[in-house]
């Protein structure tokens, strides 16, 4: 027990952040607890630290600080894609062991792979720790696919899941930073003022990306907490940091249409900017950014305002 106090009091000093502990771990048996930083926002990572402590610290999404036992020592990562009708798409999903700093790939595991309930197949994880599965949709809309180890292995894991959507390439995209849908940008993990309602409208007239500039890792806390509170099911793309430049125009060049990018920071909006998408940039504090914006941007305070600035504008869908 000394030693999780031990290893919790080095965190506290590093980090200078408040942790709310429980008492009752027991020796040989792994607990996390799930945190999250009041600065770090959407930044928040799902994070193993040594289990050679006894416990396993994990940075959460929702705010929640939850103490638990943790007996899985390995994770599955999805991460969602979106395709049209009739294309090959390549689900993928990468096998990781948990371990003391950096978590390993896998490889030689069998991964399930199921559709709306269907399974297609099994494949092997690579010395990446990545499995493959062709998937070709017939149909628009959204796609649910759960992954999972199959048959007997050393290593466990919780199921993973993530979605395909199917839309035409004549469509128009908005890209929103998933950072802009909470109050104070997940300090308090509650939704921001008509978020909700908002992007519902949105998405009649437009299909819609979530982003966030995160690891694939944080990805299961995120839909957690869209989903507790009643938000579209969309895809989310998980972007590193730095990325946001490549990733846009990965998508362009793939022939999907960019109509507006929502973001609340200027690495974002300069990428939306110079890739020809109409840039709206969320400011809480309408005085936060004045200067250096892009010519083409437009400000909003709230989601009512966004919902105007995009109402104003002719869909093409």
């Amino acid at each position: 027990m000394n030693r999780i106090y031990l290893i919790l009091l080095m965190i506290l000093i590093l980090t200078n952040e408040t942790y709310m502990l429980h008492s009752n771990a027991k020796d040989n048996e792994k607990f996390y607890v799930s945190v999250i930083p009041a600065e770090a926002g959407i930044q928040a990572l799902d994070v193993w630290i040594p289990t050679f402590v006894g416990m396993t610290i994990r940075r959460g999404f929702s705010g929640e600080t939850v103490l638990a036992e943790d007996n899985k020592n390995a994770l599955l990562i999805a991460p969602d894609r979106i395709g049209s009708p009739g294309e090959r798409i390549f689900i993928k999903v990468k096998l990781m062991a948990k371990s003391a700093f950096f978590p390993k790939p896998i490889s030689g595991e069998r991964i399930e792979f199921i559709v709306d309930g269907n399974p297609i197949g099994v494949s092997l994880t690579g010395g990446d720790g990545v499995a493959v599965r062709e998937f070709i949709p017939k149909r628009e809309g959204i796609y649910k696919i759960n992954l999972r180890l199959a048959g007997r292995s050393g290593y466990s894991a919780d199921e993973a899941y993530m979605i395909v959507a199917c839309w035409k390439r004549t469509i128009s995209i908005v890209l929103i930073d998933i950072n802009t849908l909470s109050s104070e940008g997940f300090k308090k993990p509650d939704p921001a003022p008509d978020a909700k309602e908002v992007l519902e409208k949105i998405s009649k007239g437009y299909k819609i990306i979530l982003y966030a500039s995160d690891k694939d890792q944080g990805l299961s806390e995120m839909r957690r907490w869209l989903k507790d509170h009643a938000f579209p099911e969309t895809p989310i793309f998980s972007w590193q940091q730095g990325k946001i430049y490549e990733e846009v125009n990965n998508l362009i060049s793939r022939g999907w249409r960019l109509k507006f990018g929502i973001g609340s920071s200027m690495k974002d909006i300069r990428a939306f900017s110079e890739a020809n998408i109409t840039p709206i940039i969320f400011l809480r504090d309408k005085d936060e950014i004045e200067k250096d914006l892009p010519g083409s941007t437009k400000k909003a305070g709230n989601w009512k305002e966004i919902e105007r600035v995009i109402s104003g504008s002719s869909t093409d869908s």
